[in-house]
């Protein structure tokens, strides 16, 4: 994914994006330099890692940014490596309210999610992790994120 190919007026603006289903096996760093993203849907790719990165010379991974983002769905990838991505949403992102990462290959749900107190929406389901009960995972996003803590 190429922004430099978009209009500056178009990027400055942008508010909704869906790449979902698009065979992404990277997250593309540029999205990051979107400000006023607030609907960003990656799901059913074939993301791995949201941890930082490179591949021919691009970065990849989850950067700091973001700071309009309401809405995140990565749900349906194979991601299996976070990196940063919890403490950099607590960070940089004070306005996300809804988090998918359902069906990825998570063997571990990090409990710095907790802090993301303004989340409304949470889905961590469909992931191998064996720390959190399935009954848990499907209680409702306050009660998710008090455990998490």
């Amino acid at each position: 994914l190429c922004l430099a190919s978009v209009s500056s007026s178009l990027a400055m603006s942008l508010s909704y994006l869906d790449l979902s289903g698009n065979g992404l096996e990277l997250f593309p760093s540029d999205l990051s330099k979107l400000p006023a993203l607030s609907t960003l849907l990656l799901s059913n790719n074939r993301i791995r890692t949201l941890a930082a990165g490179g591949h021919n010379g691009k970065p990849s991974g989850w950067c700091k940014g973001f700071k309009a983002l309401e809405t995140l769905n990565l749900s349906g990838n194979q991601i299996s490596d976070l990196g940063e991505f919890p403490r950099c949403l607590i960070e940089c992102c004070p306005l996300l309210r809804g988090l998918s990462l359902q069906n990825n290959e998570l063997s571990l749900i990090p409990p710095a999610l907790g802090m993301l107190q303004n989340l409304t929406s949470i889905d961590l389901r469909g992931n191998p992790q064996r720390g959190i009960r399935m009954g848990i995972l499907d209680r409702s996003c306050t009660e998710i994120l008090t455990y998490l803590r």
